[in-house]
């Protein structure tokens, strides 16, 4: 573990503030929410995402829909790719989201480019697919995105509508 040589106090209401320099540095976000640990007498706190508590549930998901479709799936949270099925998978599972695909993921709004395009999905690497970003919503809160990722110029109508069930299926899982 890692000192960072800030000492913080507990006010009168148990709250503490983590330092800005921190927040920036892990991307926590206002309003977002931190899972607490305890272990011994040692406090973890960790970024929490719904989305990668559904790891089997979205993984089977992309699976089925990369079938389907014959494109790369990828489901990720508002940072970090969770989950993917089809041929790169293995480039992205686990990995950092771009800044320019994380701001995509928070603005709620569906992207679509069927033809083949210029697309940073990971830091400081461009790249050229045809795409889908469609956000995953819970209660109204944007906690991740569905992408789908092509070679070639072929995203659908029935892509976009996988992606869309995939997506609206996933944000009704975490509110229940």
């Amino acid at each position: 573990m890692k000192s960072t040589g800030v000492v913080r106090r507990v006010d009168d209401l148990g709250r503490i503030v983590i330092p800005k320099e921190i927040r920036r540095t892990l991307k926590i976000r206002d309003g977002e929410e931190l899972e607490i640990f305890v272990d011994n007498n040692i406090i973890f706190l960790k970024k929490f995402s719904k989305v990668s508590d559904l790891g089997e549930i979205s993984k089977k998901l992309g699976d089925v829909a990369s079938g389907l479709i014959n494109k790369t799936v990828l489901i990720c949270d508002r940072d970090f790719i969770v989950s993917g099925s089809g041929e790169f998978k293995k480039k992205y599972l686990n990995k950092e989201l771009s800044k320019e695909i994380s701001s995509n993921i928070l603005s709620g709004h569906l992207y679509v480019e069927k033809n083949l395009s210029s697309i940073t999905i990971l830091n400081n690497i461009d790249e050229k697919y045809s795409y889908i970003i469609n956000p995953i919503l819970c209660f109204g809160d944007v906690v991740g995105a569905v992408i789908v990722l092509s070679l070639n110029s072929d995203i659908s109508e029935f892509d976009i509508n996988i992606s869309n069930m995939i997506t609206h299926f996933l944000g009704k899982y975490v509110e229940d």
